[in-house]
């Protein structure tokens, strides 16, 4: 995993309160990101938010937790 990441960037998604406060240019940024990551609920910020957070997960992190 360690060679996964090594000297790579790396974007990381997740459910957050500020995510209305993005713009169209944090797209750019993630996406260009060498590595994508999205955490618990980022998967589904997708179909709303899809335009500021981008489309691209290459990993999923979810901690199972229930809200």
């Amino acid at each position: 995993m360690k060679d996964f990441f090594h000297n790579k960037s790396v974007a990381i998604v997740g459910p957050a309160d500020y995510l209305s406060l993005l713009d169209k240019e944090s797209v750019k940024e993630i996406e260009s990101s060498d590595v994508v990551v999205r955490i618990n609920c980022g998967f589904n910020l997708l179909s709303a938010y899809g335009e500021i957070v981008g489309s691209r997960t290459d990993i999923f992190y979810n901690n199972l937790l229930e809200d």
